[in-house]
């Protein structure tokens, strides 16, 4: 491998191994680690992995993934790859973690790992934590990834993989420095924040994304910019949209609920009405230009939006015999000056 260690490292790689060891002829031979990385960031998703590694592993370098160097890790994670008995990643993604908050969103990101696995193991090791709603054996470890090394290769296994991801969403989204930062909440970030700021990925109801999207400006040459700056002034208004309908009493269900024919921008619960909203946002400062952003609801977009909606109720057996109903809002920015932009709501914009 190319990646040194240490020999403390290296020592404590072989005391989680003999702690596991251990567990092996306590419990069976089918030891299974859960780990997760991603529950502190403003952006992206939460992941976890769950491993179950061959007992013959002594001098395997795995320890926790946060006091490796990605070199390091990126070794680890190959030979996990290569010589796991089972190995599964789950992902929960921003929107997921923004309806259920982020402690049920690593549940369910452990579950989703655990289920995926393709052996049933003979007891789970959860680093932390108590995994409720899983039909096995399980001990929580504190520090369990310094102590185990089935969890020390979960560990690794899910910080791994969602940094991938974010290097992939730092392609898509380059202006808030996610290859630097991953999602965390640095100085850069919440900057990038102030000024232009959530993307979908980000976190919406985590409070700096909160505070921070609640300044954020958009300047007067954004028809100047690039294709990629005007999608993001796009995102702006829609977390200003999520915004207004969260102060009004409206809940989050879904936020860019994607399908292959489309995507659909907020889907919020109002008292007993499910809404599909809308949002469009448009440069300008008057009432007109409100009501053009509301009226560029093409009947055209009415189809694809009611198409998507029935999609989204065919999906969701709880929401069968619950009235909805299809709101436009409408963001509008002031161009000749950085301000708060102007937010008008159209309830029942159409049928």
């Amino acid at each position: 491998m190319g990646a040194r260690y240490s020999s403390q490292k290296l020592t404590l790689c072989r005391a989680a191994y003999e702690f596991d060891a251990v567990l092996r002829q306590e419990c069976g031979p089918l030891l299974c680690g859960i780990d997760e990385a991603g529950r502190g960031p403003l952006a992206g998703p939460v992941v976890a992995a769950a491993v179950i590694l061959p007992p013959e592993l002594a001098d395997a370098p795995f320890f926790d993934s946060k006091q490796m160097t990605e070199n390091q890790r990126n070794d680890a994670f190959d030979l996990i790859c290569n010589v796991a008995i089972a190995f599964a990643v789950g992902i929960v993604e921003a929107a997921e973690i923004d309806r259920l908050n982020i402690l049920q969103a690593t549940y369910l990101a452990m579950r989703k790992a655990l289920f995926t696995l393709s052996v049933h193991p003979s007891i789970v090791l959860v680093d932390g934590t108590n995994l409720p709603g899983i039909p096995y054996v399980q001990r929580k470890l504190i520090h369990g990834d310094a102590l185990s090394q089935s969890i020390a290769a979960a560990s690794i296994l899910a910080k791994v993989t969602r940094d991938e991801w974010m290097m992939q969403a730092d392609k898509q989204y380059p202006s808030y420095g996610f290859a630097k930062h991953v999602g965390y909440g640095t100085r850069e970030h919440l900057k990038a924040l102030q000024e232009i700021g959530p993307s979908p990925i980000h976190r919406m109801t985590f409070r700096p994304v909160l505070e921070a999207a609640k300044g954020a400006r958009v300047f007067a040459n954004i028809d100047k910019q690039s294709g990629h700056a005007r999608m993001e002034a796009g995102q702006s208004a829609e977390y200003i949209a999520f915004l207004y309908l969260q102060q009004k009493g409206y809940h989050l269900i879904e936020r860019n609920w994607r399908r292959s024919i489309g995507e659909l921008d907020l889907i919020m619960q109002a008292d007993d009405a499910l809404v599909f909203v809308e949002v469009r946002s448009i440069k300008g400062g008057s009432s007109n230009d409100l009501l053009q952003a509301a009226e560029s609801v093409t009947a055209e977009k009415r189809q694809h939006i009611r198409r998507l909606a029935t999609l989204f109720i065919e999906e969701h057996t709880d929401y069968h015999d619950v009235e909805y109903r299809f709101d436009v809002v409408a963001v509008t920015w002031t161009v000749k000056q950085a301000q708060q932009p102007v937010v008008e709501h159209y309830i029942a914009a159409f049928n």
